[in-house]
């Protein structure tokens, strides 16, 4: 049988949007060197213009993977040069959309511009770009004309092949594109943790309440740093714990004056050993995001058994079970009560359990999935 040769993008795994790392390319990253760990024929084109991590190029010379530096081509050139049987990017772009090529692969992560609740006045109460405050306004007082624009780019995805990282993914793409008729699988997003070597030291003794990405608005951290900040006013909760935010770096970046700012520590963006680290030592992690197509945050934290409070939106409960306590992600008395249960009675414990068991539960699963996806495309 012919082995078959599949083009692997890794161009999406470089920066974007200003962002160094994110979880597209973290996702590419992953499924890229498991496809070789399984003996398959790739080949990989990335920009030598942009960061490239050092790892990944380290792991395509150390393999003698080819590895095509497409600065000043277009992939229409690079696919003409590679003949392949396969093409397959970790993220859709709008050239490998115009690509016109049956087999071609990609992931649907989620439908982030379509479904997020663009009417949320916390918009506001986060520092954002200019770009950021017209799509905003669009969508708020022009949610039918912009909905449809963006509605329009995705009926070119027809040509395209996708498979799903979450069931809801897989079905709002169903609910949004009645017409498109190729059938989409659903296969976990792979696992983000298992390289990592698990931590059985603490570092940090304080009781904290830890939070990520603080500084993007669909994260809505914002709501939870009210709503626990208004729990210290009130003596609710004792100054003995205190809340860690990673992703913001100063208050400025939140219009919000805390009321007790010697209870929280806004940390910017730390590497990956460092927030290992605060996940390992957290009292509680807390999830209040409003859109998510998978959502790595809180099995990250259930690694280490920790408690998780969470919005029940998009694919959080669908990863999470019946494993963290919810609250309505738009009321700040909701997460405040949250709060409260689980520093109360034996919550703690119970949820300590149920975390760490989902998280053995959806890891056996994301392993299996990942290279269930991959026989999938090469099949």
């Amino acid at each position: 049988m012919k082995n078959k040769k599949l083009l692997f993008d890794l161009e999406v795994t470089q920066p974007t949007d200003g962002s160094k790392r994110h979880g597209g390319g973290i996702y590419g990253e992953i499924v890229f060197k498991r496809m070789f760990s399984l003996g398959k024929n790739v080949v990989a084109f990335y920009n030598s213009s942009k960061w490239f991590n050092p790892e990944m190029k380290s792991f395509c010379d150390s393999n003698g993977i080819p590895l095509i530096d497409r600065r000043g081509k277009t992939l229409r050139e690079i696919v003409g040069s590679v003949s392949p049987d396969i093409i397959y990017t970790p993220l859709i772009t709008k050239e490998f959309v115009a690509i016109d090529f049956d087999n071609k692969w990609t992931t649907l992560h989620g439908l982030r511009a379509l479904e997020l609740p663009y009417n949320d006045s916390f918009f506001y109460k986060y520092n954002q770009t200019w770009k950021n405050h017209v799509k905003n306004v669009l969508m708020n007082y022009l949610p039918q004309f912009y909905k449809k624009k963006l509605l329009k780019q995705f009926e070119h995805y027809t040509n395209c092949n996708f498979i799903a990282v979450s069931n809801h993914s897989r079905i709002a793409f169903n609910c949004y594109f009645p017409d498109y008729h190729r059938e989409i699988k659903t296969f976990y997003s792979p696992s983000t943790t298992d390289n990592r070597p698990m931590l059985t030291e603490r570092k940090f003794n304080e009781k904290y309440f830890l939070m990520v990405s603080g500084k993007i608005w669909y994260k809505n951290n914002l709501r939870a740093i009210i709503a626990l900040d208004r729990l210290f006013s009130t003596g609710q909760l004792s100054k003995e714990y205190r809340v860690i935010v990673t992703g913001v770096n100063s208050p400025e970046n939140l219009k919000y004056k805390l009321k007790n700012p010697d209870c929280f520590k806004l940390l910017g963006y730390i590497d990956d050993d460092e927030l290992e680290q605060y996940y390992h030592d957290a009292y509680c992690f807390i999830y209040p995001s409003l859109n998510e197509g998978f959502g790595y945050p809180p099995l990250e934290a259930m690694r280490y058994g920790i408690p998780v409070l969470a919005s029940p939106v998009t694919s959080i409960f669908e990863v999470l079970g019946d494993s963290a306590i919810y609250f309505n992600p738009f009321s700040i008395e909701e997460i405040m009560g949250r709060v409260l249960a689980i520093t109360t009675g034996d919550n703690h414990d119970v949820y300590s359990a149920k975390s760490f068991d989902r998280y053995n539960l959806i890891t056996t699963r994301q392993q299996q999935d990942l290279d269930n996806f991959i026989s999938y495309i090469f099949s």
